[in-house]
């Protein structure tokens, strides 16, 4: 699992490209923005973050698994 640490407020373009063998990536609610092709073809990617947070929304609109936090 990788953590992001807290106060990043975005997720660049091609981030984690690739990264096939992450499993899980928790975020911090100061995530706001994540870019296209920041996750590309990492296949078996979890999100964990709090409910009702915008890493919800784009883990549901990207078919992305999501887990909540707290």
């Amino acid at each position: 699992m990788y953590a992001v640490p807290e106060g990043v407020t975005t997720v660049g373009p091609d981030a984690f490209r690739m990264a096939k063998a992450l499993k899980e990536i928790l975020f911090p609610d100061s995530v706001k923005t994540i870019h296209s092709g920041a996750f590309w073809d990492c296949r078996r990617l979890t999100f964990r973050a709090n409910a009702d947070s915008y890493v919800e929304e784009y883990a549901w609109t990207n078919e992305i698994n999501f887990e909540t936090i707290g």
